[in-house]
């Protein structure tokens, strides 16, 4: 017999949304755990790999999309945009998911350009989030989405992102994708210890 984790790793992958009905409304107190799927919720696992059905399952039963993982505090939002699923970002939204700009592992506009995907890039810009912050760590300097999604070889979503910063203006969209450039090419030969 399988463990309830195990069948609710089975039926989220198979979006078969009576089982996940079933098996949570049995272990209610499941519901908004982290899981051994990398720490995430079963909300997070869900986004994360592409399974819309079981995400809006889970949001339906009372799934919390503001749970941050166990591990950096990342949302079901960056879950969603590190598989590229616009329609799980939109649902993801629509539901009251938070966008979290506090840190770059928490950026869901950042997940979407890991993501590899212009698309999940687009509708987070439509929600507001501010793309001009920028980020200082030990592995980064200065880095704004832009610059991140140049260093990442994703030039239509820094091309997205320009233009919606500038608003349409071209020339501003084209100066500040020459300024990302500088600060991409910097990062990606900068000299960092080794941890």
């Amino acid at each position: 017999m399988k463990s309830v984790a195990a069948q609710i790793i089975d039926a989220i992958s198979d979006e078969n949304v009576l089982s996940i009905e079933l098996l949570f409304s049995r272990n209610p107190e499941l519901l908004n755990q982290h899981t051994m799927m990398a720490g995430q919720t079963w909300l997070g696992h869900a986004a994360s790999s592409g399974k819309l059905l079981a995400v809006k399952k889970l949001i339906e039963l009372g799934a919390d999309p503001n749970i941050g993982d166990r591990w950096d505090g990342s949302k079901s939002l960056c879950s969603a945009g590190h598989s590229g699923n616009p329609e799980i970002v939109r649902c993801l939204l629509e539901h009251g998911a938070e966008i979290d700009t506090d840190a770059s592992v928490r950026n869901p506009l950042f997940a979407s350009i890991v993501g590899r995907s212009p698309e999940c890039v687009r509708v987070i810009l439509s929600a507001g989030i501010d793309a001009a912050v920028r980020y200082n760590s030990a592995t980064m300097d200065d880095m704004d989405a832009m610059a991140f999604a140049l260093m990442r070889g994703e030039r239509e979503c820094a091309e997205i992102i320009a233009q919606s910063n500038a608003k349409g203006d071209e020339a501003a969209a084209a100066k500040a994708l020459a300024g990302a450039d500088e600060i991409a090419e910097r990062n990606a030969h900068a000299e960092r210890p080794c941890p």
